[in-house]
């Protein structure tokens, strides 16, 4: 029996005015355990989503469902189970970073000892007794994360987790959302592709208030299988002469860029070219990654 998705919606519909439409009978479902990617240009509504998803924005129409359970006013007990950053992180600035915990733990009767537990998982315990003014926008990302962790929730909603900050602070976020996916679901919003590629297991692309992909990371990035690969030899005739039977290009400097179905297609042109007394001195596979199935996807999306 499949497992009860973490979140799920049907026919979800959302407008900021009576006149504009975001979201028209959205249909999500992020699976259990899953570390799940909402991917979208800046202004494509992924924030007003996950408001929708936590009941922080009440829809037009439609229903959505929190670990099973649906949300609804009288339901909403289920939040006892989730934690969420949304945009960035509501911070005392003259309390420290252990006070704003401690009374975000008060507040939600919370057992004192999850704070210096978030504070190590987090890795803000050092630099917990220094006042939240003083932070950079890293220490407060890593604070509003430590926020959202406090009860120990099943679910973890993460808006734009690495927004801001530089290399290094990027870095960090990521390590620690891949050490953050373990016992848990993840649903966390970006636009840096690179990050979600790195941190996700499943993804959802929404554009203009659609959603036109959801699924496994895998799946998005398999849809078209043609991998190229870019081959070093001496060439020194013209490439149509080599009798490749695949579609090449010259690049430079003896090399040439051939366009194979998958990667179970290199044998037979390694053994095309050496049958013609072709010298390989490199060959590099480069399959297909997320931003170019991303890319594709766009440009393919119904007008």
């Amino acid at each position: 029996m499949p497992a009860t998705p973490a979140i799920q919606t049907q026919n979800l519909s959302f407008g900021f005015h009576r006149k504009e439409t975001l979201f028209q009978d959205l249909r999500l479902e992020i699976p259990a355990g899953s570390c799940f990617g909402l991917l979208g240009p800046n202004g494509a509504g992924k924030s007003t989503l996950m408001k929708l998803l936590l009941g922080l924005l009440r829809p037009a129409r439609g229903e959505v469902w929190l670990l099973g359970t649906h949300l609804s006013p009288r339901k909403r007990r289920v939040y006892r189970q989730v934690g969420a950053l949304i945009e960035e992180p509501k911070l005392y600035p003259n309390l420290t970073g252990r006070e704003n915990l401690q009374v975000y733990a008060t507040y939600r009767s919370l057992p004192p000892g999850r704070v210096e537990e978030v504070l190590h998982t987090t890795d803000m315990h050092r630099r917990a007794g220094r006042r939240v003014s003083t932070y950079s926008t890293g220490m407060k990302q890593r604070l509003g994360i430590a926020l959202a962790l406090l009860p120990d929730p099943e679910l973890l909603v993460l808006d734009e987790p690495t927004n801001g900050l530089d290399p290094q602070g990027i870095a960090e976020i990521r390590s620690l959302i891949l050490e953050l996916q373990r016992n848990r679901t993840l649903l966390l919003s970006s636009h840096l592709l690179s990050e979600v590629e790195q941190t996700c297991t499943h993804l959802g692309v929404i554009h203009e208030g659609r959603l036109l992909f959801q699924g496994p990371m895998d799946e998005l990035v398999q849809r078209k299988r043609e991998a190229g690969i870019q081959v070093l030899v001496d060439v020194p005739a013209d490439l149509e002469q080599l009798g490749i039977e695949r579609p090449c290009r010259r690049l430079r400097q003896g090399r040439f860029q051939v366009l194979l179905p998958d990667r179970e297609a290199v044998p037979a042109l390694i053994d095309q070219l050496r049958s013609r007394q072709v010298d390989i001195f490199q060959l590099q596979l480069q399959e297909r990654n997320l931003e170019e199935s991303f890319l594709e996807l766009f440009k393919s999306r119904p007008s």
